[in-house]
C-alpha cells in the first residue's frame, strides 16, 4: 500500500512539473500586456490612469493567444473608472487568464489622486491598487485524484496590489508603474515568471489641422519576471473618429491595431500582436478585440 501511495505522488509530482513547463512556454506567449494599455486604455497597465478624462468609463477586452492551435491561452479583462474631481478617482479591474490546466484569476480596487501643478492643465497622478490574486489548477481538465494535496496546496487566494505615478498636461505623458508589488516581495512566488515587475512610458501628442488630426508616439520600458526587460516603441494615430497603432518590442515582435468610435462614446478596437522569437515558428501570434464605453467627458 505504501508503494502504491509513493508511486501515485511520484506520477502526480510529474503532472505538475508538466504544468509548470506549460507555465514557462505561456510566459513567452504573455511578454506582451493588453495591446488596449499601450493607449486606449492606459489603466491597464498603471493605476495612476485611473479615472481618466471621463467620469464614466467601462471597457472589456478578450485575447486569444497561440492562433492556430488547438485549446490555445486566452485572456479576459473589465475595467470601470468614475472621477468626480482631482481627489476622487476610482477604478475597478478584473482579469482571468487561462492556460491549459492553470486558471489566474485577480480583482483589484484603485484609487488615484490627482494633484493639479501648471496652468496649462497639467497633473501629477499617484494611484494605488489593492485586491485578490487566485492561482489555480482547473479540476475539472485533470484525469486523477482532484483532493491530492500536490495538486490543492497553491490553490489559494492571496492578497496583492501595486502603486503607479504619472505627469500629464494636453501634449505629454510620463508614467511609472510598479504592479504586483505583493508577489514581487514575497519569497514564496519566486517560481512564477509570467508577471510583470515594472513599467515605464512617455508619449506626446502632435495635433495637426486644428485637431481633427492627432499623432501621439510613445515609448515603453517593461519589466517580466524571468525574462529580458523589453522596449517598446511606437505611435498611435487618431483621425476624427478612427485611430491606429503600431509598436515595435525588442522581444522581436510588433503589435497593430486600429479602433473605430461609434455614437461618439462608444469605440470598438481590435489589435494583433506577431509571435516572439522564440514561439514564432510554431504559432501566427495573438489577435485580441476590445470594447469601451465613456459617458460624461470633462477637460482637464
Amino acid at each position: 500500500m505504501k508503494q502504491l501511495y509513493n508511486f501515485r505522488k511520484t506520477i502526480v509530482a510529474f503532472s505538475v512539473m508538466l504544468v509548470g513547463m506549460n507555465l514557462t512556454q505561456e510566459a513567452v506567449a504573455q511578454q506582451n500586456p493588453f495591446a488596449a494599455s499601450y493607449f486606449q486604455n492606459q489603466y491597464l497597465a498603471n493605476p495612476a490612469m485611473a479615472g481618466g478624462d471621463n467620469k464614466v468609463k467601462a471597457a472589456v477586452g478578450y485575447r486569444k493567444q497561440w492562433s492556430g492551435i488547438s485549446n490555445s491561452p486566452y485572456s479576459l479583462y473589465a475595467t470601470g473608472e468614475y472621477s468626480s474631481s482631482d481627489k476622487l478617482n476610482f477604478g475597478v479591474n478584473v482579469y482571468n487568464d487561462k492556460a491549459g490546466m492553470l486558471n489566474t484569476s485577480s480583482a483589484m480596487l484603485t484609487y488615484a489622486y490627482y494633484l493639479p501643478v501648471t496652468k496649462n492643465g497639467g497633473r501629477v497622478h499617484l494611484g494605488i491598487s489593492a485586491g485578490a490574486v487566485n492561482r489555480r489548477i482547473d479540476m475539472k481538465d485533470f484525469n486523477g485524484d482532484p483532493g491530492d494535496v500536490l495538486l490543492t496546496d497553491g490553490n489559494k487566494i492571496r492578497f496583492d496590489g501595486g502603486i503607479g505615478i504619472a505627469f500629464t498636461n494636453k501634449q505629454i505623458t510620463v508614467q511609472a508603474a510598479f504592479p504586483n508589488m505583493v508577489t514581487y516581495f514575497n519569497k514564496e512566488n519566486d517560481s512564477i515568471v509570467n508577471r510583470p515587475t515594472f513599467f515605464a512610458a512617455a508619449s506626446y501628442k502632435l495635433s495637426f489641422n486644428d485637431g481633427d488630426l492627432i499623432l501621439e508616439p510613445k515609448v515603453a520600458y517593461r519589466g517580466m519576471k524571468g525574462f529580458d526587460n523589453i522596449i517598446d516603441a511606437g505611435a498611435n494615430v487618431t483621425l476624427k473618429q478612427v485611430n491606429l497603432f503600431g509598436i515595435y518590442h525588442t522581444s522581436k515582435n510588433i503589435t497593430a491595431g486600429a479602433g473605430l468610435m461609434i455614437a461618439e462614446k462608444l469605440w470598438i478596437s481590435a489589435a494583433y500582436t506577431s509571435a516572439g522569437s522564440a514561439i514564432k515558428e510554431y504559432t501566427d501570434g495573438n489577435f485580441e478585440v476590445g470594447l469601451s464605453f465613456a459617458l460624461g467627458g470633462k477637460e482637464k
